[in-house]
């Protein structure tokens, strides 16, 4: 559980570097950049509904469970969210 956390909290702080990305590199596409947040945004909500699936507790009918499935599913809602932004970006 604690690698999911580690790669968790390390592809926000890549999203957060890539909100500054413009005082790095000059003449910076701000599409390009927005793509790279929304992208590292995405994959960020991906591996934590990944991890919440493969710790997710054997006792069928436990409240631990149940915690870990609504994280789950609301970590598949936000991805499907900013998958959706993602695609907005690409057509613009």
């Amino acid at each position: 559980m604690i690698r999911y956390i580690i790669l968790y909290c390390s592809t926000c702080a890549v999203c957060i570097t890539m909100c500054y990305l413009d005082l790095f590199i000059d003449n910076i596409n701000s599409i390009l950049q927005l793509f790279l947040i929304h992208f590292f945004d995405f994959l960020s909500w991906i591996i934590l509904t990944i991890g919440a699936i493969k710790c997710m507790p054997e006792k069928a009918y436990s409240n631990k469970r149940v915690w870990f499935y609504c994280a789950a599913m609301s970590g598949m809602l936000a991805a499907i969210k900013s998958f959706v932004k993602l695609i907005e970006i690409l057509d613009t």
